[in-house]
């Protein structure tokens, strides 16, 4: 299994898979190897986010286990982190004022 660390900015925005409830962020995610996976992130009053990751490649794995980084290559330790920025939701796109772009 391969870890990826998220966090959401704001904080504490649920994280689903397959509308399965996952968690709040920050959270660690489990993805399978050489696979991706499409997370949900939803927060109340912010504009929901979908995103793909991918689990490691071949290449990936390889270079951790000869350079003894055995924590990540067999998924004890996160392999990445994902920081995702949520908008607050105004309205459609088009009808917001400058100052409320993020």
């Amino acid at each position: 299994m391969h870890r990826v660390q998220i966090a959401t900015i704001p904080a504490g925005a649920v994280l689903y898979r397959n509308e399965s409830r996952l968690g709040e962020a920050p959270l660690m995610v489990r993805i399978p190897m050489f696979a991706s996976t499409k997370v949900d992130v939803r927060l109340p009053g912010y504009r929901s986010v979908t995103t793909s990751l991918r689990g490691v490649g071949t290449a990936s794995f390889v270079t951790d286990f000869l350079s003894l980084h055995w924590a990540r290559a067999l998924g004890l330790r996160p392999r990445a982190g994902v920081e995702i920025r949520l908008s607050p939701d105004h309205g459609p796109v088009g009808t917001w004022e400058p100052d409320q772009v993020p």
